[in-house]
């Protein structure tokens, strides 16, 4: 609709510009002609600009998607780190509680050296009193 509004007023552009230099007013005719001129350069001026703003909503659209992706791809990460966290944070228990094993185990050893010693010093004093009764 706005191409045959201005097809219908580029036409008639031309009808007056030649009316004009028939009826010999050559200044008027040309005055016209340099409006016409100066018309269609706007007229691509601004079909250049539509375009170029078509260009940018594209690219405007591409860049939200994309900032969607990266928002879902950060929440996929964050969840990750959520998880790897768990995980990290349950291996540490797990040490926690096979340190806690182990010492207790290594308590119990050195108690149960400490009696083995007073056994073995026990044995040896009851084995001396013996020998020392049979002579």
């Amino acid at each position: 609709m706005a191409s045959d509004l201005e097809d219908q007023f580029q036409g008639q552009l031309k009808m007056i510009t030649k009316a004009l230099r028939q009826k010999d007013t050559h200044d008027n005719a040309d005055n016209v002609q340099r409006m016409v001129i100066c018309s269609n350069r706007y007229k691509s001026d601004w079909h250049m600009e539509q375009l170029r703003c078509q260009e940018l909503n594209d690219e405007i659209q591409q860049l939200k998607e994309r900032l969607n992706q990266v928002n879902k791809m950060s929440k996929m990460d964050q969840a990750t780190i959520a998880e790897l966290r768990t995980v990290i944070e349950s291996a540490w228990m797990q040490k926690d509680a096979a340190q806690t094993r182990e010492q207790t185990a290594q308590d119990e050893m050195l108690k149960m050296r400490e009696k083995m010693d007073t056994l073995e010093q026990m044995v040896e004093h009851l084995s001396d009193k013996r020998s020392g009764l049979q002579r």
